[in-house]
């Protein structure tokens, strides 16, 4: 939908954004890498005002757009590559950066279906020392309409929660469901200022 998504990056360029966080489904998606990389050509020519304007732009893989890796490597790379240093298997999809006092993670859950690389997770909260964390996905860890989210696999899934709630993150960003939610899921130690917020920003 590029007139919506021109109207996202204007809106973007008024606010005066220093980056956007893109939680998935950039496109339709095809299971032919060349119709794939394709529609992700024309995400990107829409996404070219941003990066003129250099605010940085950081999309993860949704289900819409993991049909091919390949074509989305084809497509993110030179200035348009993501931060490199992802698990083996996840580079340009799976990454973290800082920006400021804010520590940044896109997981990518399509490597590992409904599951982020938690090992590597880890090991990148051990490095942080910002006192800000957002870590954005594609898919809800807690499920609103779409049933197919990382509860799915609810062991994982606790892991993950948990492991950003002990690094002192307040905020997952999600997108799967087209549309806006947001919940605070309640950790059940009676003080509502350190729960963790999910954030289902699914409408570009």
């Amino acid at each position: 939908n590029t007139a919506i998504l021109a109207e996202i990056v204007q809106a973007t360029i008024d606010e005066l954004a220093d980056f956007i966080l893109i939680p998935g489904d950039l496109v339709n998606g095809s299971s032919y890498s060349t119709e794939l990389e394709s529609q992700l050509n024309t995400w990107l020519n829409a996404m070219a005002p941003l990066y003129d304007a250099g605010i940085g732009v950081y999309p993860c893989r949704g289900n819409h757009d993991a049909g091919s890796k390949a074509a989305w490597d084809s497509v993110f790379s030179g200035t348009y590559a993501l931060p490199g240093n992802g698990p083996s298997g996840e580079e340009n999809v799976t990454f973290s950066f800082i920006h400021g006092n804010v520590f940044i993670v896109g997981l990518d859950q399509y490597v590992n279906r409904c599951r982020v690389n938690q090992t590597w997770l880890d090991a990148q909260f051990d490095l942080n020392t910002e006192p800000h964390i957002f870590v954005f996905g594609h898919e809800p860890a807690f499920k609103v309409l779409h049933s197919d989210c990382l509860d799915d696999c609810p062991s994982e899934r606790n892991a993950f929660w948990n492991s950003i709630a002990a690094e002192g993150g307040r905020i997952y960003f999600a997108g799967h469901d087209h549309f806006y939610d947001h919940a605070r899921l309640d950790d059940g130690d009676g003080d509502p200022n350190d729960d963790l917020h999910q954030y289902i920003v699914g409408t570009g």
